[in-house]
């Protein structure tokens, strides 16, 4: 597997061309659950499970001085909420971030604004590609069983799941005939 020389190159791939998909297929992900961590090796971002963070008004944040990238996330919280928070952190990074000065984001929600939102999708991207979600749920996998598979909360799922059915439905409306 190539190394990657930077997240900055998978920045220009995510926002470029392919979004999540482009880091994945860069990264050589085939299948679930993704290891989130590793991508995150790949693309030279130091990861730290943080005990300080814990009882902070914020989970997690990202720091960016030029090249150098490093994710902190509450090392109390349980590990799925620590993987979608590493690859929300990647987001920021990947889609917020231009590399050449100092950046520093602090999310205490998740939620809130546009880019947050825009994090929230580019992690559920990274972490459940709808080309490894559909046909595990065609199969009739529970969304309780596709957690598991995908190593991420049934919430997670669920709301993913959500998506995917909004999808299909906006694709076989515009199918022509």
């Amino acid at each position: 597997m190539r190394p990657l020389a930077d997240w900055q190159e998978a920045r220009r791939a995510a926002v470029g061309s392919g979004g999540a998909e482009a880091v994945l297929k860069r990264c050589g992900v085939l299948h679930a659950p993704v290891d989130i961590y590793a991508i995150a090796r790949r693309l030279g971002v130091v990861v730290i499970d943080d005990p300080a963070l814990a009882g902070l008004s914020y989970l997690g944040t990202t720091t960016v001085l030029g090249p150098k990238a490093e994710i902190r996330v509450c090392a109390s919280e349980p590990v799925r909420r620590r993987r979608f928070m590493v690859a929300h952190a990647l987001a920021h990074l990947l889609l917020h971030c231009d590399g050449r000065s100092y950046h520093r984001f602090v999310d205490e929600t998740l939620t809130g604004d546009g880019t947050e939102r825009e994090a929230n999708a580019f992690a559920a991207d990274l972490l459940m590609p709808i080309w490894m979600l559909v046909p595990a749920w065609e199969r009739g996998w529970s969304p309780k069983d596709l957690a598991d598979i995908f190593d991420v909360s049934e919430a997670s799922i669920n709301v993913r799941l959500r998506y995917c059915a909004r999808r299909v439905k906006e694709d076989w409306s515009t199918e022509v005939v």
